[in-house]
């Protein structure tokens, strides 16, 4: 019998998972040069925290979600069931693998992010095939992957997704999770550049598709995780400028530099301090100004409006 993930992970207690919302909410509002957001379909792996659902429909009215779960006891589903918390989600029970080919991918445009907490296998692979044949113009994918890489070699991954999709350049030895996530990361983007190809040949010139990156996490909250995905985008509005206010944003990844989310260490004073004197101060200024070190005000500065304050209320 599976172990809900749920049991091991507090999702909604995760600094860098919150970090890492709150900038895929970021490009959710940029989505609006295509469709108001609100317009959207969310589909999502929502657990029984449904973190993702409850911001996307607060902050985004989006009020079309289907959340899909690999239960597989009845007293995990009924508490998946229990903790829903809105009526506009839609709970499927089954694997991803087996759900998402027979959703309706057509009745509004898409938000896809497969959230798994496993390593990349064939299973995710087949839901990437899913994906790159299913969602259009303007549709967002992203996919979490655990990156783990206890032996620092591909073996594992090679037989977890097959030694044909293993890239060329892939090192062979000395890999570590960083190394890991970018190999990952362009099986996955391979996979849908090559079933984009195959999908052009019948559409027409002003139909064709094509797949642009956007983003590319690294964190650790617990286990090492990337995070990174992109739009699907007519070939003939590549040059029109549409994705660039993705682009544009100070966070976005496009190759294989990732950001790395992680909290830096500080005390809720100095976050105070560091606040009030953000974005107005340059790093040099408040360096001066504060007992911080340089590197930690660096990394505060970058992701400060989006930094989680988890407070413990006593006696609740």
């Amino acid at each position: 019998m599976s172990r809900a993930s749920f049991r091991s992970i507090n999702y909604k207690l995760r600094s860098s998972k919150y970090i890492e919302r709150k900038l895929i909410g970021v490009f959710l509002r940029k989505l609006s040069v295509f469709s108001e957001v609100s317009n959207y379909q969310y589909i999502g792996f929502g657990s029984i925290y449904f973190t993702d659902f409850f911001i996307f429909h607060r902050e985004f009215g989006i009020d079309k979600m289907i959340s899909i779960e690999k239960e597989d006891t009845e007293q995990n589903k009924k508490r998946i069931k229990f903790n829903k918390p809105f009526s506009c989600i839609d709970v499927i029970f089954g694997d991803s693998k087996d759900v998402l080919p027979d959703l309706d991918y057509s009745v509004r445009s898409n938000i896809v992010w497969l959230d798994y907490d496993s390593k990349l296998n064939s299973s995710s692979l087949e839901d990437v095939e899913t994906i790159s044949a299913k969602l259009g113009h303007g549709d967002l994918f992203v996919m979490s992957i655990n990156v783990a890489c206890p032996d620092r070699n591909l073996d594992e991954l090679k037989q977890n997704v097959g030694s044909e999709n293993i890239p060329r350049d892939a090192k062979k030895i000395d890999v570590g999770a960083k190394d890991m996530a970018k190999t990952c990361k362009k099986i996955v983007y391979d996979k849908i550049q090559a079933n984009l190809i195959d999908r052009n040949l019948e559409l027409g010139d002003e139909e064709k598709l094509a797949f642009s990156p956007l983003m590319y996490f690294y964190y650790r909250d617990g286990a090492p995780m990337a995070t990174f995905g992109g739009i699907f985008v007519k070939e003939a509005d590549l040059g029109s400028g549409i994705i660039d206010p993705f682009k544009e944003l100070s966070f976005a990844r496009i190759g294989d530099e990732f950001m790395q989310l992680e909290s830096p260490c500080l005390t809720f004073k100095e976050i105070i301090e560091l606040n009030q004197l953000l974005p107005g101060d340059t790093i040099d200024e408040i360096e001066r100004k504060l007992p911080v070190p340089r590197s930690e005000i660096e990394h505060f500065e970058e992701i400060y409006k989006y930094f989680p304050y988890f407070l413990s209320i006593e006696g609740f």
